[in-house]
C-alpha cells in the first residue's frame, strides 16, 4: 500500500488528509486485479485529477470500461465555463448497447443539468428499447418511430400543447379525438347511445363530427337521417340537453351516392355520458347505411 498525506484545516485545527493506493484481488485463480484509490480525512469532495486517462485493459464485460459503483449519483464532468463531453471512439462503439447504439442505460438516469442540450447529429437517435426511438431528421426536426433512424411510426403521450406555432394555447391546448364510433349495415334508427363517458376531469366543450352514407338503397323511398337527423345528448348543469341543427341534416335521395355530414358543439358536465342518436325512415327496412362519428375535446 502507498499512502500520501497532507494537512488540511478543519476550521479549528490542522488534521491529516490521507490518500491510499493499493492492489486488491479475490481468492480465485488469476483473479481480476483492482487498483483501489481511497481518501480519508477531509469531508470535502474527493477528486482525482489527471491530464488524460486511457483505458486499455479489459473490464468485466470483456471490453475497456469505466465502472461507477456504490453511488446514488455519478458522472463525467467538464469543468470550466464551456466544453464538450464526448462519449465515443474512433473505431467502434464506446459503450455498447446494440449494433448501432452509443450508450446503454438500464436502471440509470441520464440527467442534463443547467438546461444543457442533448445534441444529436442527423439520422442519430435516442432509443429506449428495440421498438421505439427518437431520431433527428434535421435542424429542429425529430422523428419518433420503431428505432430505425428517421422512422415516424411512433406515438406520443403527454398532457397538452401549451404553445403552437409560437402562440400560447388555452383550455385543452390542441383539440384531441377522445372517442369514435363506426356503425355499418344499419337498417334502423339509432336511439340515444353513449359514445363517450366524460371523466371527472373532462368537464367542458366537445365537438362531434359525423358522416353517414347509404350502402343499399330502399326499394321505393327512404330518408337518411329520418326526421331529426344526427343529434347529441349531454348533461349541462345537471340537465339533459339535446343538440341538433335548426334545420336537420337529412336526405331523401335514396341512392348509394347519398352522403350527409355535420358538426355539433356540445357542453358536458364531469362524470356524465355524451350520447348520440340518428334518425331513419324506410317502411320496408331495406335501406342500409353506415355512420362514423368522432368526439374531440376542446377544453
Amino acid at each position: 500500500m502507498l499512502e500520501i498525506a497532507s494537512n488540511y484545516w478543519t476550521g479549528s485545527a490542522s488534521a491529516a488528509d490521507t490518500w491510499s493506493i493499493q492492489a486488491q484481488h479475490n481468492t480465485a485463480t488469476n483473479p481480476p486485479s483492482t487498483l483501489v484509490i481511497a481518501q480519508t480525512g477531509s469531508s470535502g469532495a474527493a477528486i482525482v485529477s489527471v491530464p488524460s486517462l486511457e483505458v486499455t485493459n479489459l473490464g468485466s464485460a470483456g471490453n475497456p470500461s469505466i465502472t461507477f459503483a456504490t453511488a446514488t449519483q455519478c458522472g463525467m464532468w467538464v469543468t470550466g465555463t464551456a466544453g464538450s463531453l464526448v462519449i465515443g471512439s474512433t473505431g467502434s462503439t464506446f459503450i455498447q448497447g446494440g449494433s448501432s447504439s452509443i450508450a446503454q442505460f438500464s436502471t440509470v438516469t441520464l440527467q442534463l443539468l443547467n438546461s444543457a442540450p442533448l445534441s444529436l447529429s442527423s439520422s442519430s437517435g435516442v432509443y429506449w428499447n428495440a421498438d421505439s426511438g427518437i431520431s433527428r431528421l434535421g435542424a429542429a426536426s425529430l422523428a419518433m418511430g420503431n428505432g430505425t433512424a428517421s422512422d415516424t411510426t411512433g406515438n406520443l403521450s403527454f398532457n397538452k400543447v401549451i404553445k403552437y406555432a409560437g402562440v400560447a394555447t388555452v383550455k385543452a391546448g390542441v383539440g384531441s379525438i377522445v372517442a369514435s364510433t363506426a356503425v355499418t349495415g344499419k337498417k334502423a334508427a339509432i336511439t340515444a347511445t353513449t359514445i363517450y363517458a366524460v371523466p371527472s376531469s373532462g368537464a367542458g366543450m366537445y365537438k362531434v363530427s359525423w358522416t353517414a352514407w347509404i350502402t343499399t338503397a330502399a326499394t321505393a323511398s327512404s330518408t337518411l337521417g329520418g326526421t331529426n337527423g344526427f343529434q347529441t345528448v349531454s348533461t349541462v348543469g345537471g340537465v339533459a340537453v339535446t343538440d341538433s341543427p335548426t334545420t336537420p341534416t337529412i336526405s331523401a335521395l335514396n341512392t348509394t351516392a347519398t352522403k350527409i355530414s355535420g358538426v355539433l358543439i356540445c357542453q358536458c358536465d364531469a362524470s356524465t355520458n355524451l350520447q348520440y342518436a340518428f334518425g331513419y325512415t324506410d317502411g320496408t327496412a331495406v335501406m342500409t347505411y353506415s355512420l362514423n362519428a368522432y368526439v374531440e375535446y376542446l377544453g
